[in-house]
């Protein structure tokens, strides 16, 4: 056979095997279409249960959730079979809607052979310690300690820090203080005479502060931070003991930004001699160091009327409460809120879809 007819073999050949190609993808692509891949799917089926709530009852108190699965909405119209539409028909899933202040929280979650959505909760409590820097169980609750702890998270495009998680949701406080100082209040002070302001928070100027932020931030932000009481339990002087309890044995129900309270920067710190919140030592192996450098604290005394709770590197004093300070935004995340990516770090932080 000669060269020219070696050719002519070798492109037909080349060219069936085109051809081939060609027919086995528009093969698969007739079963395959349209079908659409998980990140996608969550939306839709999160889209669907939004349709479903429209026409049947929605839970009626904050924090209440109500579950509705896929094969509900699929049954009653508002979504088609996941295998006719999902690249995997192995899926099947739910979604949770979660009452908050004027809002309704929706989180649908897939469960796939080679797949399950990841939420925020589950991703940072899969891994905890009892030794060294890390997240630790404490008190039905899981807390960040120590210097080197990977609890970043990006939120609002700024950079928090994530406190704990609790039976609440994800609760976490913003990387940096505000730009403008605050009185934490200045109100005329009866007991002293003067305009030292009073140390009740319900009332205070750095509550109406605080609801100012929140007001100006967008609509998708607003909506996904939580309403939670505001730890505001009245400290004796004396006692200084790291006591969560002592923190929050009074609250202000109905809030979205808060401040730290004195145990939870103690809490932080992983360095023995941190006995109390007015210890040095707790400076030490404590993430939160690093961030806070002087901060109002939600907390006031207990033994007047004037002072309020306040951290120093060097521990917690109580100052008046008509100084200028800095303070840091303390707010609350679902615990079904879905992560897309991220390790935690400053450099790749933890991010929402």
């Amino acid at each position: 056979m000669d060269d020219k007819k070696k050719l002519f073999l070798y492109l037909l050949t080349a060219i069936g095997v085109v051809v081939v190609v060609i027919v086995l993808v528009f093969i698969v692509s007739l079963f395959v279409g349209n079908k659409i891949g998980y990140e996608v799917l969550e939306t839709k089926i999160k889209n669907a249960a939004i349709s479903y709530y429209n026409n049947h009852e929605l839970p009626s108190n904050d924090g209440d959730s109500s579950v509705v699965s896929t094969s509900t909405l699929v049954a009653e119209g508002y979504l088609k079979d996941l295998s006719k539409i999902s690249k995997d028909n192995s899926c099947t899933g739910e979604v949770k809607v979660v009452k908050n202040g004027e809002n309704y929280l929706y989180f649908p979650t897939l469960f796939c052979t080679n797949y399950v959505t990841k939420t925020l909760k589950s991703v940072l409590t899969k891994e905890t310690v009892s030794a060294g820097d890390g997240l630790y169980t404490y008190d039905n609750m899981y807390i960040y300690r120590g210097e080197n702890v990977d609890n970043y998270i990006k939120f609002n495009d700024e950079l928090w820090r994530i406190l704990r998680i609790d039976e609440t949701g994800i609760r976490m406080i913003k990387n940096e203080a505000e730009k403008e100082k605050a009185q934490w209040d200045n109100r005329y002070n009866v007991e002293m005479n003067y305009t030292l302001g009073i140390n009740d928070y319900s009332v205070s100027r750095i509550k109406d502060k605080l609801n100012s932020i929140y007001e100006k931030y967008n609509d998708n932000i607003k909506k996904r931070l939580l309403v939670h009481s505001v730890c505001t339990g009245k400290r004796n002087e004396k006692d200084l003991s790291i006591n969560l309890g002592i923190d929050c044995s009074q609250k202000d129900y109905g809030q979205y930004l808060g401040l730290i309270t004195p145990s939870e920067y103690s809490l932080a710190s992983r360095d023995k001699n941190c006995t109390s919140i007015s210890s040095a030592s707790c400076y030490n192996y404590n993430y939160l160091s690093e961030t806070i450098q002087t901060s109002w604290t939600s907390n006031a005394s207990g033994d007047n009327t004037y002072l309020v709770g306040f951290l120093m590197s060097y521990g917690l004093v109580f100052n008046e409460a008509n100084k200028f300070s800095n303070f840091y935004l303390v707010g609350y995340l679902s615990n079904d809120e879905l992560i897309s990516s991220g390790k935690g770090t400053k450099e790749e932080p933890y991010l929402l879809k």
